[in-house]
């Protein structure tokens, strides 16, 4: 039986045009987990704002930080994907 599994992609803008994925965040086991540059690690371990409701959310949050990446990275260099399903 195949498991869904649900991420987000975070891309930065590359002097070319071009993107490229700088760091990838996964659910599993209702944490999230996030794999890719140190410097970005660093600023996801550090927690990001809720869009709702203002309060910080870290990876331990699960499915809201995932769905909290897209509103937290919309800038021109830094974006996240929607949430991902495969």
């Amino acid at each position: 039986m195949h498991k869904i599994m649900k991420k987000v992609e975070i891309y930065r803008l590359n002097g070319d045009g071009t993107q490229s994925i700088i760091a990838l965040c996964s659910l599993k086991n209702d944490k999230v987990i996030c794999e890719g540059d140190t410097d970005m690690l660093r600023h996801l371990h550090g927690g990001i704002e809720d869009p709702g409701t203002g309060d910080s959310l870290f990876e331990k949050d699960g499915v809201r930080f995932l769905f909290a990446l897209k509103s937290h990275f919309k800038s021109g260099y830094l974006l996240a994907s929607d949430v991902l399903i495969s």
